[in-house]
Parts: C-alpha cells; sequence; structure tokens
C-alpha cells in the first residue's frame, strides 16, 4: 500500500491561476489568492507552501485544509480497504498456524 504525496500550493489570485484550480478537485479561492492541494506537480504560476510557513495562513484557509486532508484520507483508506483487509487476514492466519505450533510443543512436553 503506497501512500500518497500531497502538497499545498498558493498564488495570487489571478485569471490564469483561477482556471489551473478550477482544473483541480482540491482548491480554495479567495479575493486574494488561491490554495490547491494535490500530488504532483506544482501547478504554472502557483509556489508550494512549507510546513513551516502554514501559520500564515487564514483559520478560514487551515479549516479548509483540515477537511480535505480529511477526505483525502477517507478516499485513501475506501481505496485501499479491500488491500488491508487481505493484509489483516493473511496476518491472522499465520498468527493462529504459529500459536497451533507452539501449542503442539507444549502438549509434546507433556503440558496441558
Amino acid at each position: 500500500m503506497k501512500t500518497e504525496q500531497y502538497r499545498l500550493y498558493v498564488a495570487a489570485t489571478r485569471n490564469d491561476t483561477i482556471k489551473a484550480a478550477l482544473d483541480e478537485p482540491y482548491s480554495k479561492a479567495s479575493s486574494t489568492h488561491i490554495l490547491i492541494y494535490k500530488r504532483g506537480k506544482c501547478p504554472p504560476g502557483f509556489k508550494e507552501m512549507k510546513e513551516e510557513n502554514l501559520h500564515l495562513l487564514s483559520s478560514a484557509d487551515r479549516d479548509w485544509l483540515k477537511e480535505v486532508n480529511t477526505a483525502v484520507i477517507g478516499h485513501f483508506v475506501k481505496k485501499h480497504e479491500e488491500e488491508a483487509e487481505e493484509a489483516g487476514k493473511k496476518f491472522l492466519e499465520e498468527f493462529e498456524k504459529e500459536l497451533e505450533i507452539e501449542r503442539q510443543k507444549i502438549l509434546s512436553q507433556g503440558g496441558d
């Protein structure tokens, strides 16, 4: 299960950056700036917002980012749910086998 690296990008509100944001599922525009949260390359006209600069975001922008991040996590979990269930089943099967081996060892040594 490969994790997906999302990054936050910011740009001034202009016609070209508005157009770029319209093509993205996770974007937010204000009168002064546009935010895009996505995987992959930085959109033209945007700059990556580094973690140490997140304090510069407004509380509304931080709330939006939390909501979007929660949605991304939800999509990731749903996408990989079957894979995780299979891994869990495999773990339990292997664990049961190991427990049976240990039980047999104990029984062969005369234990109850």
